[in-house]
């Protein structure tokens, strides 16, 4: 978690360690790589939450029950409240 516009954040990474060896095969140091994979694991979850949508379809028989539809699926979507909080902190300041 990081701060981000006086909220937490969450980010994702993959990190692996690798050992530097001398030449005489002992271990002198360690690499660390560290990859960002925050796009990966926001689009999987936006994937996964328009094939929610697409399972529900089905049941929809009208307004009302689409609107339920809505709410029951996106009420899971962990990125819903953080961006409504978003976007109520960059409408208030003006």
């Amino acid at each position: 978690m990081r701060p981000y516009l006086h909220m937490m954040e969450e980010i994702y990474q993959h990190g692996s360690f690798n050992p530097v060896f001398k030449s005489g095969g002992t271990v002198c140091a360690a690499v660390c790589l560290v990859q960002d994979i925050i796009k990966r694991v926001k689009n999987s979850r936006r994937l996964k939450t328009l094939c929610e949508f697409g399972h529900h379809i089905s049941k929809v028989k009208s307004l009302e029950s689409a609107c339920h539809i809505i709410t029951k699926v996106l009420s899971n979507n962990k990125d819903i409240p953080y961006t409504l909080n978003l976007l109520n902190q960059t409408y208030t300041k003006y």
